[in-house]
């Protein structure tokens, strides 16, 4: 579907989905090239011909996904005292 979406984390944690399948883990395994290398990547899934049918694909046609890599540190910057109870 246009517009799903799925994070990766580098550790191969994975929260929501884009469609399943072995398309679904093509673009898992290139999201996890992404997070070490930091460089977005346009990635195509081609889901016709004879892989189609050997691996039960459904749907057909091709699935395009904008792969990018999302940095997640966060830091705490400022003076001051910072305490917790």
């Amino acid at each position: 579907h246009s517009g799903a979406r799925m994070f990766i984390h580098r550790d191969g944690r994975a929260f929501g989905t884009i469609g399943g399948g072995s398309g679904e883990l093509e673009i898992y395994l290139a999201a996890l090239g992404v997070a070490d290398e930091l460089l977005p990547r346009l990635h195509q899934v081609t889901m016709t011909g004879d892989r189609a049918a050997l691996e039960g694909m459904v749907c057909g046609g091709m699935m395009e996904v904008f792969i990018e890599p999302v940095n997640t540190f966060r830091a705490l910057c400022g003076g001051g005292i910072i305490e917790s109870e």
